[in-house]
């Protein structure tokens, strides 16, 4: 029962499109007369001994050619123990033997798909498909790796065959209502996460997915009703009470959950720029850089804090000697990645505890201050990081109405701040304002969202952080 319980509480955590496992039907081998090799790494792999599984594979390898079957095998317990590389040799040298099984094209997929070589694992899926055509986790994985690609209409439609083969898998519905949402699929999108959550009415996290989808569509009372469900199988669900606290049915907390940021960037993170700049002309990045350029110099130690795909970091790279990157979500981290424009990447939580002792001479916050009501411990963070005199410039939706607390969870999910309330939050944990600006920040639904642009200097007098480099 305490297994059970362990489970469900690690599944709340999800991003919303689920791949599926390594396949071990290559274990099946021939047998010969007594134990084979196959058979004894079989049973070390049942009892969880996976090294010395492959320990035994690799010396049969060592004293000569082996069977494909075997060589699969090999590279499926060296992609599970982390081993990616060799796991890829022994994969690709599986395929060339023996081009005809299924399972051994659905690993190289996978592995392909972990290494973000999705191109290539596209077309390890889709060699695994026509080998089997009622493989629907490869299906699946297909669909998946095609959402990264942007290819939605070919996503659904690998995705459509993964629930036609296997109905009965709310992971495959799930993975459909996610790609029928990216194509402005709304509605059927719902039917499709209701059907998840049909067929696994014990997830917490597939009601608040559908939640969430209901709640962008604004049918808030549907999805408050999904978010009391999710609480009900799972009392302590932070994801679901900070939701239902933008919708006003509970007390407005400090921050958004840790695990909701991630969740919700990890998942937009493939569609990340196409839909920030193309349909929304989103423009914060360059507003920021255009209030505090004049005020830089070159070789600035410079964090960008919640970084994302790293749009900001061609603007800041010719003023920095370290640009370093941070953000909770590690799918945004490997685009930003990519674009080999950082010199550090770093995946933390910034409402907590901050590793390390870095001193910066800037730092950016583009877009992030929206997951935090009460800034002031993220200000006081960022206030020990910055050297004497560093910046700080920073974003925030705008809040009309000045208030006692400062700022308003609406029912997007997101903080507005009221400007007078972030200025006097600024001088009480250290800094000093420069300047001030509002600024359009991007749209939704169509309507320009009013934003204010913040410049802030630390204040001298604080001995915890060093001044020198």
């Amino acid at each position: 029962m305490k297994k059970k319980k362990k489970k469900k509480k690690k599944r709340c955590d999800k991003t919303r499109a689920i791949g599926g496992n390594t396949l071990l039907s290559t274990i099946k081998g021939p047998c010969r007369q007594g134990r084979s090799p196959m058979e004894v790494a079989h049973g070390l792999i049942m009892q969880g001994e996976k090294e010395q599984a492959l320990s035994v594979l690799q010396e049969v390898v060592s004293k000569g050619p082996a069977d494909p079957t075997l060589l699969g095998l090999l590279g499926t317990l060296s992609m599970d123990l982390g081993r990616l590389e060799e796991a890829r040799k022994w994969l690709l040298e599986a395929t060339s033997r023996d081009d005809q099984s299924p399972a051994t094209w659905y690993n190289l997929g996978r592995l392909l798909q972990v290494q973000r070589r999705h191109r290539e694992a596209a077309s390890a899926y889709r060699r695994a498909t026509a080998l089997d055509p009622h493989l629907a986790v490869a299906w699946n994985n297909l669909g998946l790796v095609l959402r990264e690609q942007g290819r939605l209409s070919n996503a659904k439609k690998a995705l459509e065959q993964a629930v036609s083969l296997e109905p009965e898998v709310a992971r495959w519905w799930n993975n459909l209502a996610v790609v029928l949402e990216d194509l402005g699929l709304g509605d059927r999108a719902v039917e499709a996460y209701k059907r998840a959550c049909e067929l696994s009415p014990a997830e917490p996290y597939l009601l608040v997915n559908t939640g969430q989808l209901l709640q962008r569509m604004e049918r808030h009372q549907e999805a408050a009703s999904a978010y009391r469900r999710a609480l009900e199988l799972d009392p302590d669900n932070q994801q679901a009470l900070f939701l239902l606290s933008s919708l006003g049915e509970c007390e407005t907390p400090p921050a958004a959950p840790a695990t909701l940021v991630k969740a919700i960037f990890d998942q937009e993170a493939p569609l990340f720029e196409d839909t920030l700049i193309n349909k929304l002309h989103y423009r914060t990045p360059e507003l920021i850089y255009s209030m505090v350029s004049e005020r830089l110099g070159t070789g600035l130690d410079i964090l960008d804090l919640g970084c994302g795909t790293g749009l900001g970091a061609k603007l800041y790279r010719p003023h920095a000697r370290l640009l370093t990157g941070v953000d909770i979500s590690r799918e945004m981290l490997a685009r930003a990645e990519e674009k080999g424009l950082y010199d550090r990447l770093l995946s933390f939580d910034i409402g907590s505890q901050w590793p390390g002792n870095s001193a910066y001479d800037l730092v950016v916050a583009n877009d992030v201050f929206v997951y935090f009501g009460d800034i002031s411990q993220v200000l006081s963070r960022i206030r020990k990081a910055l050297r004497p005199k560093g910046l700080l410039a920073f974003s925030v939706e705008e809040l009309e109405q000045e208030s006692e607390r400062g700022y308003k969870l609406h029912h997007g999910g997101r903080y507005a701040h009221h400007p007078t309330w972030v200025a006097r939050t600024g001088e009480e944990t250290g800094f000093s304002l420069l300047e001030e600006k509002k600024a359009d920040l991007r749209l939704e639904a169509a309507k320009p969202v009013r934003g204010r642009l913040f410049l802030l200097e630390r204040s001298p007098g604080d001995p915890d952080r060093p001044s020198s480099r």
